[in-house]
């Protein structure tokens, strides 16, 4: 099986297909609105989740590292290594 990229594009477009098929297969018009608010959620939730938790998390490292920096203080260096 792939990895990286490919994988989640291929990830991706089985979940893309599997909402396409049940919108088309529900006989309702108000059942398919509502897989097309859930296909949309989902692929809101995979494109924008990720980068957003990754700008949250640098803006909160560069804040602490502005107060330490402003107050002198230093890191304590970590004897583990990963």
């Amino acid at each position: 099986m792939g990895s990286g990229i490919y994988s989640n594009a291929i990830l991706y477009s089985g979940m893309i297909l599997q909402a396409d098929y049940l919108k088309d297969s529900m006989p309702d018009s108000q059942e398919r609105m509502i897989y097309i608010i859930l296909a949309l959620d989902r692929m809101a939730q995979t494109m924008f989740r990720h980068p957003l938790t990754v700008e949250f998390e640098s803006a909160i490292q560069e804040r602490i590292l502005k107060a330490r920096l402003h107050r002198g203080q230093t890191y304590p260096r970590s004897t583990s290594r990963c």
